[in-house]
């Protein structure tokens, strides 16, 4: 140990000089005659002069430790804990340094500093800190911490151990994902309209069931899928589940795709995936039936309801995409079909009567080659009246037969119209004709007709040799009830006198006068 006063002189060159000449001087002069070793000398010969000893020059000092929050040492960590590096800067006259880089490195991974640049900078009492924790729940073993600084053109470093142990580790959620059919059985492939359910169960990290959790649900492939609701979304019931149906994107699509259910819990998520392939099937047409099934004819103009079940791989199906139905008396316009709302499989039609005359009607509901085929009894409509619509006459009179001639009628083309109780022209009716005198040979013709798409049905009055008036008959039947018509009165008139139909002679030779 030097004495002080020498402590004092090598902290300072310029003393260190003045001791070291007065030192010589003394020994020049043969004072000090104590013991050889009281001089702080070392004498090279006995007798000789001495030569004072030179100290190292001072480093900068770099002090490092481990604490926790509350400041005191952190010997080991575990699990999710950390603790903060403290590193003391010091230049080597002792003077805390401010404002100095201080790098942190660890002999092994298993710890991370935050922040990761692994450096941070002195404050102003030349303390630097930095963050450390295990860089895993299952991370252990021991670990070197190494803290340098530069001062000056000095390096200051030092090192302190830590024990890093496994803490109890934490588990992910978990979300299992399934595609299941309507009773539960997994589901690999989809086809036609089949729809299919996607289930997921979601548990959280400590494996109890998660209630009231959101899920959403992707496809990897939008044009091949598609969710219901659109949304593709569900909320878990009390038992951990979303439910959510799936089904083809379109009746052309086809592939493979991927369905992918993600669930946040807590502050992590959790994920499952399911894979499905996707494959057409066509829409095939099921066993036609009226609902009730009619128990006699339908009479015109009522209704009757038809159900058309519609299935696609074995699925009802909720689509009737290219269904077309078709009938006898549809074709002849006196029917109608009219298709409601699809639903579960079946769809339905409203079937009209609208007078078909052919006693049976065969409908077909067909899509593509699908197609299935049923009948009813039709009633035709019940005739309501029988108009008489006039005649092709400018006025109402024809001549007497063999008359005729410029501007002049013997004949009379007469035109009547059968209607049904909705004063609907009847089609297809027969209607029977009859004058209401035959004087002189007047004759019609036909005596009878049939009537045309409008009801609408003729016949032709021809005059006879003596003027009279006449009214035509026009009669007709349908479902036992007879229903008649009676034309205007026709007037079969003289004419212009002709010389075959008068004389002039003398009646009487004596005039009485």
């Amino acid at each position: 140990m030097l004495p002080k006063f020498l402590q004092g002189a090598f902290a300072k060159p310029c003393r260190l000089l003045l001791c070291a000449a007065l030192a010589v001087t003394l020994t020049a002069c043969g004072g000090g005659g104590g013991s050889p070793g009281s001089t702080g000398t070392t004498p090279t010969t006995p007798g000789g002069p001495t030569v004072p000893t030179v100290p190292v020059p001072a480093e900068p000092v770099l002090t490092l430790t481990v604490v926790d929050s509350a400041g005191s040492p952190v010997l080991n960590l575990s699990g999710s804990q950390s603790a903060t590096v403290r590193a003391v800067v010091k230049d080597a006259a002792g003077a805390v340094v401010p404002n100095a880089i201080v790098k942190f490195s660890a002999s092994d991974p298993m710890i991370v500093f935050s922040p990761s640049t692994g450096s941070a900078l002195t404050n102003a009492s030349g303390v630097a800190t930095i963050a450390i924790a295990p860089a895993s729940q299952t991370a252990g073993g021991a670990v070197a911490i190494t803290a340098s600084a530069a001062v000056g053109t000095k390096t200051a470093s030092a090192t302190v151990n830590l024990a890093v142990g496994p803490g109890v580790v934490v588990f992910d959620p978990v979300l299992t994902l399934a595609i299941v059919d309507g009773a539960g059985s997994p589901v690999g492939s989809l086809s036609g309209v089949q729809a299919a359910t996607v289930r997921a169960v979601v548990k959280d990290s400590a494996g109890a069931l998660a209630a009231n959790t959101i899920v959403n649900f992707t496809a990897s492939d939008a044009s091949l899928l598609a969710f219901t609701p659109t949304s593709g979304s569900a909320l878990t019931d009390a038992s951990g589940v979303a439910k959510i149906t799936v089904k083809r994107a379109s009746l052309t699509s086809a592939g493979a795709a991927s369905v992918t259910a993600t669930a946040v819990v807590g502050s992590k998520t959790a994920s499952g995936t399911a894979t499905l392939s996707v494959g057409s099937a066509p829409l095939l047409v099921g066993t036609l039936a009226f609902v009730p099934a009619p128990s006699a004819p339908l009479p015109a103009y009522s209704t009757a309801s038809l159900n058309i079940p519609i299935t696609s791989g074995g699925q009802p199906s909720d689509i009737s995409t290219g269904l077309q139905v078709s009938s006898t008396c549809i074709s002849d316009g006196s029917a109608s079909i009219v298709l409601g709302p699809m639903g579960n499989g079946i769809q339905p039609a409203t079937y009209t009567n609208r007078g078909c005359t052919r006693g049976t009607d065969t409908i077909t509901a067909a899509i593509g080659s699908s197609s299935s085929t049923i009948t009813i009894g039709v009633d035709a409509a019940s005739i309501g009246t029988i108009q008489f619509l006039g005649s092709d006459l400018s006025g109402k009179s024809i001549v007497l037969k063999g008359s005729g001639g410029l501007g002049r009628q013997e004949s009379s083309l007469l035109s009547f119209k059968v209607l049904d109780q909705n004063n609907l022209g009847l089609a297809g009716v027969r209607v029977d004709f009859s004058p209401s005198t035959t004087t002189g040979g007047l004759s019609i013709s036909p005596l009878f007709g049939t009537t045309d798409a409008s009801g609408i049905v003729t016949t032709t009055v021809s005059s006879g040799t003596i003027p009279t008036p006449v009214r035509i008959f026009a009669q007709a039947s349908r479902n036992g009830k007879t229903i008649s018509g009676l034309s205007d009165t026709l007037i079969i008139s003289t004419g212009l006198p002709i010389q075959k139909s008068m004389s002039l002679s003398v009646d009487s030779y004596n005039i009485n006068g």
